[in-house]
């Protein structure tokens, strides 16, 4: 049943784009170890730190095991990709290589909205929101938040590119 709920629910996205390849690459490891990683610090916190530096160590991936993320949730190429604490993100978040989440201060929190997509190298680097279906370009640094649902954020800062 824990299984089902915390490693499972990201499978059926991870099949309809990949097939079945797409449940055996380093991906899709890096979901399923940070989802246990989640398990494990809810019921003892240093087990999920522990569980989340063997993600780092195997992956590549560095996933603070706090993050909440929604259903669907996929690493394309997990080497590089940092989350920190007080993130929380909706369903169908579409993660490149390289990525970085920032950790938001104590009393505030980084918030993705669902069916967001971060390009190769992109950086979230202050607590901040962005709204649903917002794509990130590769190598942008957000620094505001973004409340048009589908917007295209590039650059450095990042901007939003005009309709």
């Amino acid at each position: 049943m824990i299984l089902d709920m915390f490693i499972f629910q990201d499978a059926p996205a991870r099949r309809s784009e990949n097939g079945l390849h797409g449940l055996l690459n380093v991906g899709f490891l890096a979901v399923v170890i940070f989802r246990l990683s989640q398990v494990a610090g809810k019921r003892v916190p240093l087990l999920g730190s522990v569980v989340k530096q063997i993600n780092h160590v195997v992956t590549g991936a560095d996933l603070a095991w706090e993050v909440s993320v929604g259903p669907g949730f996929m690493l394309y190429h997990p080497t590089g990709v940092v989350m920190g604490r007080r993130v929380k993100a909706g369903a169908n978040l579409k993660v490149q290589s390289s990525v970085t989440i920032s950790e938001a201060p104590r009393g505030q929190e980084t918030v993705l909205g669902n069916n967001v997509r971060l390009g190769a190298g992109c950086r979230i680097i202050k607590p901040l929101s962005l709204a649903d279906d917002v794509s990130v370009g590769a190598n942008a640094v957000v620094t505001k938040s973004c409340e048009r649902p589908e917007a295209v954020l590039v650059g450095i800062p990042a901007h939003e590119l005009s309709a």
